[in-house]
Parts: structure tokens; sequence; C-alpha cells
């Protein structure tokens, strides 16, 4: 069964937000979003290894990875990282956001798009044996609600309101403007079963479509 399975992984919602917290995979998103790592000589090497290794061994992130892949992984995302190429995203070349509602957190309104105060992940070494960096007490809007100034939550889905427009109407049966019988076709059978075809067509139906031809040989001289 899957609980037998050494690659499945066991969490809860709880769980997760403190693997989160442990590998601080929000901070580690701020500090590549602003290319952080460039600030002090070595950091795009050191810290950023050890921050990269860190979400790597967070199974409830990434699975259940051996050694060899967690190596391999963590030497290529650096590698990307260190190259600055304007198709990732970072830096001078990322995408603006808001400065409202949910890209700031909801206790300080920090913006959680920026490192800010918070110390550089990967930058503090992690105890002997260990790849995780000592507790660090940050901002974090896990598992946390917006609330009105009522107290009551506020549910944010990210859908869009509808604007009122009118649905686009699909095409009813009396609709023939993206339909037309080619000359072949009224040469072959004429003006009458001409209305048949249409309906025959709508239906895409091209079997019933055929028989409505004459027997005409197939290599037959079209003059």
């Amino acid at each position: 069964g899957e609980e037998d399975d050494p690659a499945m992984v066991s969490t809860t919602p709880e769980s997760r937000c403190e693997d989160a917290r442990r590998c601080r995979l929000a901070a580690f998103g701020a500090a590549l979003r602003n290319r952080s790592y460039d600030t002090e000589i070595g950091d795009d090497r050191v810290a950023l290894d050890r921050a990269l290794r860190a979400i790597l061994n967070t199974q409830s992130l990434v699975g259940v990875l051996e050694r060899k892949e967690i190596e391999l992984c963590a030497e290529w995302l650096a590698r990307t990282y260190r190259s600055n190429h304007s198709l990732l995203g970072l830096g001078e070349h990322a995408i603006p956001v808001g400065d409202e509602g949910r890209a700031l957190h909801l206790d300080d309104k920090s913006p959680k798009y920026e490192l800010g105060e918070r110390p550089l992940p990967g930058r503090q070494p992690p105890s002997n044996g260990e790849v995780f960096e000592p507790h660090v007490k940050e901002v974090d809007d896990f598992l946390k609600i917006e609330v009105d100034e009522n107290g009551d939550p506020i549910m944010n889905t990210g859908v869009k309101k509808k604007t009122g427009k009118k649905p686009k109407e699909t095409p009813n049966s009396e609709d023939n403007s993206d339909f037309h019988v080619t000359a072949s076709d009224e040469a072959l059978v004429g003006e009458e079963p001409k209305q048949q075809i249409r309906k025959k067509r709508r239906r895409s139906d091209f079997e019933e479509y055929y028989e409505l031809l004459p027997d005409v040989p197939f290599n037959a001289d079209p003059d």
C-alpha cells in the first residue's frame, strides 16, 4: 500500500508549514527574486548552496531524493542562478508585483517579495551534522486567514468577478454564417437537397451527407 511505499511522504498542513519554516522557503523565494545572493562575495556559492540543500532535504516539498540527486540539483540550480539569465525572471528581470493585499504579510504589512530584515537563507552555518541552519524567527502567513475590521474571515478566492458582459451565443440551427456549400456540391446534388446537407454537416455526420450525393464514379471527369 501507499504507507509502505518509501517514496511516499506522510504530511499534514501543519507539518508542511513547519518544514517550510525550517528550510526558510519563503525567505529563500524573496532572496532569489531580488538576487540577494549577489550582495556579498561568496554568497552565490556558499550561502546559496546551503539554502538549496536545506530545501532539497525537505521531503514534504521535493519528495524523497537520493544523496546523488541532491548533489546534482544543488550544483545545477546554483549554476543556473549564477548565469543571471534574463529568462530566470530574477533581479532587474523580475515581474512587477502589487504592493497591497496578499502581497504583504498580515502581521507587519512587510512585502513578502522582499527579504527586508530577514537574514539571508544559508548565510548562517548549520549545526554539526545538520543541513538546516539554526531556527530563525521570522514573519510568515502560513495557515493564517485574513480578517476584516470586524474580525470576520475575508474569503479571497482569486477569481475575478463577472463583468456582466453577455456570454457569447452558440450558433443555433438557423445560423448558416459558418457554413457554405461548394460549387461542386451544388452541381452534384442540385438546389433542393442543399438544405438537407446543411443539417447533416451541423451534426458532423458526413456519412449521411455523402448518402445524399448521386452515385458518381470516384474517378469521373468533372468536365
